[in-house]
């Protein structure tokens, strides 16, 4: 009788366990994503925060004793070092205001050169009201550039 109880009791436990932790797994899997998405939205808004004040406007050449836009510069720099997630911000007509790293963006002379463009898969998104565009990490690789 112990013969056949004990692979019946092994089997249900088994089926037991696998019943619970699978849903487990994927709650736990679902909320370390959410922390992830709040982590990136809140090193998103201090982004935007560093590069609400920036004085330099597209086209200018950037003034060397701007100190806000580099602070903007060391912290993202900071960011790719210590994470290896690629930042940068743009002005509304792509042109990069700061990214890490350096080399983000091949230095190419000629027409486009240092701008970007948005792959036409990607979805319009609305542009902020502060005239500056964020991509970090995949959402920075979709980008490409001009011809």
């Amino acid at each position: 009788m112990r013969t056949r109880l004990l692979p019946l009791l092994i089997v249900l436990m088994a089926a037991v366990l696998l019943a619970l932790g699978i849903p487990l797994a994927i709650s736990r899997a679902a909320a370390e994503q959410q922390q992830v998405v709040i982590d990136r939205i809140d090193d998103t808004a201090r982004f935007a925060a560093l590069a609400q004040y920036v004085t330099e406007t597209p086209g200018e050449d950037p003034d060397p004793r701007d100190e806000r836009l580099e602070t903007l510069r060391n912290e993202l720099t900071s960011y790719y070092e210590v994470y290896g997630i690629r930042a940068g911000v743009f002005y509304r007509n792509d042109t990069p205001m700061a990214h890490a790293p350096r080399r983000l963006l091949p230095a190419v002379g000629g027409r486009g050169a240092g701008r970007v463009r948005r792959v036409a898969a990607q979805p319009a998104q609305p542009r902020p009201a502060a005239g500056v565009a964020l991509a970090a990490g995949p959402a920075r690789r979709r980008l490409a550039r001009h011809p």
